[in-house]
């Protein structure tokens, strides 16, 4: 059974370069836009949140961009949060966030906002699953659970293969756009069945 350990993750994404750092980052959050476009209320803000992780995507595939359009799209994602504690707030929020951690990885070339990307999605598979589980309390054998959960596993190795695929990368320069394109498609895919519920 995989396990998120995120130290170990950080540990791994610090000895990339930080496009590699991006694109993992933004793979994350790409698995969680069909069901964020399912849940939400705020149509523009959702809109807003796209164009943001296009934007990551568009430069990574080879479109320069400047700092401050993504610090402006940084702002846009913290503006479309809902408010703390909606309902609506605890399916979206994670979401929104991973796009947010996305950006500040590529501004401020840190690991962690990488590393925190992933957790987002980890969040957001547990809070869905562990609705899905029988109980008044969270226990630890409610967790061992939902990491078991056969969806909390494919998206654990997601993580590790992009990470993978991203680490042979830094030895093979001419396959950079090739492999984030199709990092993007296959994260894109995977998003069509994040939670199960996505037809």
């Amino acid at each position: 059974m995989i396990k998120y350990d995120e130290q170990k993750l950080i540990r791994s994404l610090e000895v990339l370069p930080n496009f590699a750092r991006v694109t993992f980052a933004a793979a994350c959050a790409e698995r969680q836009m069909a069901d964020y476009a399912r849940v939400t209320r705020k149509s523009d803000g959702f809109g807003s949140v796209v164009a943001a992780l296009d934007s990551i995507w568009s430069e990574l595939m080879g479109a320069p961009t400047r700092d401050d359009i993504f610090r402006r799209h940084l702002a846009v994602c913290m503006s479309a949060m809902a408010e703390p504690e909606s309902p609506e707030a605890m399916e979206t929020d994670d979401a929104i966030a991973s796009v947010a951690y996305t950006l500040r990885a590529r501004l401020r070339g840190d690991s962690q906002e990488a590393a925190w990307a992933a957790r987002t999605t980890y969040a957001s598979l547990d809070y869905y699953l562990g609705g899905l589980i029988p109980s008044t309390e969270f226990t630890r054998e409610v967790e061992q659970r939902i990491l078991a959960h056969p969806l909390m596993q494919a998206e654990l190795e997601r993580q590790r293969r992009d990470l993978s695929d991203l680490t042979e990368l830094v030895g093979d320069k001419g396959n950079v756009i090739s492999t984030i394109v199709g990092l993007r498609a296959r994260a894109k895919e995977a998003a069509q069945h994040f939670t199960g519920s996505v037809s």
